[in-house]
């Protein structure tokens, strides 16, 4: 850890000006305290930040060793202490999981609050090892097997102020290396040693295991995390295009795509779209599972039904040729079908009624010109063109009634159910129980968007012609 190495590391790949306010997480381990001390002898303002988790006995002992050498080197100390198990039963977290919550929102919040242009904390080349390989028992895609970077943003936390890692690229040992040559102090956490987190399970079990099979297991990894995360920046210049092509809206709750346009991308591509779609609802979300890719782009590729669950209250749908992935609550926008409340209405020509979710409901009577053959076929599924004397008393507009039946053009005296009308057509099931149907004192004569009735069609014979058609909020 020489001065140039450390210098090049922290101007080049953490990109930080030595003007640049900087908040420091420290526990007072060789980590964080020699990142401190690295970042105070280059002349960086700093803010040192220390959370008291307080899951061990000796936690308020850390908190004053933090603090008194923050008053030795005559640095700004920002201290609190949290609950952490609280934390994490309300919210149903492990304990690792619920401290790096408590812990960056913490770091992010005085960086806010300071004016910070970016939160510095103490991730060496171990915990990148170690980071990787839970990431990889865990089944996450390469977006958690190229590792941490040296400098980016933690979406969840802060948009705006980047989270850089000076030290990711020195070992464990180099570190401590640094605190003895420099007189750096600093404190053993006595839960390093404690098998019941995973992390360190890899660290003192799996890690050792490994190296009896390949000495340089570490060294091994860590380059191929730099390829990787080379390769990560090429698939995500390739991912930010297809995901323009694919994408059709977002918002908080629900980010749709062209279902067409997904099914064109190759698999690959599909899967990073799909990842970036829930880490953009689920911030919070680490590990998006290979599981919960496949099942989604089963629903993708027709495989599957019309709905999955994907992962932390979070499915996907196929709803109005489009591909929704949304919180599982959520109620989708239906302005792309007509809907109708409750009530019944009756047709007065010319009419023009407003149905409950913009679309309108227009129909006139005209006289039949010539043979109008077009007329007999229907020109489009949102108009409709009927024999009026074909028709019995006034013509209304309701929604459908259970177990109803109508006979659809062509099917001159078969019947089909409008449940499996729907389905043949795809109409989504969300749509059903408001959908119009316009019908008369005995059948139902047009089932929009579907078909008109076979009894009362357009023929040569016509003379007195209605005409019905919709127009929708998109116009």
């Amino acid at each position: 850890m020489d001065v140039n190495t450390i210098s090049y590391i922290l101007q080049e790949k953490c990109q930080l000006g030595t003007t640049k306010l900087l908040v420091v997480g420290v526990s007072g381990g060789a980590d964080s305290m020699s990142l401190l001390h690295m970042l105070w002898q280059h002349g960086y303002p700093i803010v040192a930040a220390h959370l008291d988790h307080g899951l061990r006995v000796n936690s308020a002992r850390d908190a004053a060793f933090v603090k008194a050498q923050c008053l030795e080197w005559g640095i700004k100390l920002e201290t609190r202490s949290v609950d952490v198990k609280g934390y994490c039963l309300h919210n149903h977290l492990g304990v690792e999981e619920g401290a790096r919550e408590l812990r960056y929102s913490f770091l992010f919040e005085i960086a806010r609050a300071v004016g910070a242009a970016a939160v510095a904390v103490g991730h060496h080349a171990d915990d990148q090892v170690e980071t990787v390989l839970m990431h990889f028992i865990r089944g996450a895609g390469l977006a958690g097997l190229k590792g941490m970077p040296f400098t980016g943003h933690l979406s969840q936390f802060s948009s705006s102020i980047a989270l850089v890692r000076p030290l990711l690229a020195f070992t464990r040992l180099q570190i401590q290396d640094y605190c003895t040559l420099n007189q750096v102090p600093y404190i053993q956490d006595e839960t390093n040693y404690d098998s019941t987190y995973f992390r360190n399970r890899l660290r003192h079990e799996l890690i050792p295991t490994l190296e009896s099979f390949n000495p340089a297991f570490r060294e091994v990894v860590l380059r191929g995390i730099e390829t990787l995360q080379a390769d990560y920046e090429i698939i995500e210049q390739a991912t930010d295009l297809a995901w323009r092509k694919c994408l059709i809206e977002q918002q908080e709750d629900y980010i749709s795509f062209d279902i067409s346009a997904l099914q064109r991308q190759v698999q690959g591509m599909r899967w990073n779209i799909v990842r970036r779609a829930v880490k953009g609802l689920q911030p919070k979300i680490r590990d998006f599972d290979s599981k919960a890719v496949h099942r989604l782009d089963g629903l993708i590729s027709g495989v599957s039904r019309r709905k999955v669950e994907l992962t932390n209250h979070l499915e996907a749908r196929l709803f109005a040729n489009r591909l929704w992935v949304c919180r599982e609550d959520v109620i989708l926008p239906i302005s792309f079908y007509p809907q109708v409340s409750g009530k019944m209405d009756v047709l007065d020509f010319p009419a023009k009624i407003a149905l409950s979710n913009g679309w309108v409901l227009c129909a006139d009577l005209e006289t039949m010109a010539g043979e109008a053959e077009y007329l007999i076929h229907q020109p489009s599924k949102y108009e409709a063109w009927l024999d009026r004397d074909l028709i019995a008393g006034q013509v209304l507009i309701r929604t459908r009634l259970p177990g109803e039946k109508m006979q659809p053009l062509g099917l001159a005296g078969k019947h089909a159910r409008l449940t499996d009308l729907f389905i043949n057509h795809q109409i989504p099931e969300e749509t059903r129980l408001e959908y119009p149907v316009i019908c008369d004192a005995e059948k139902l004569i047009w089932l929009p968007g579907i078909s008109i009735s076979d009894a009362c069609k357009v023929t040569p014979a016509t003379i007195t012609l209605l005409h019905m058609w919709l127009q929708s909020p998109q116009g």
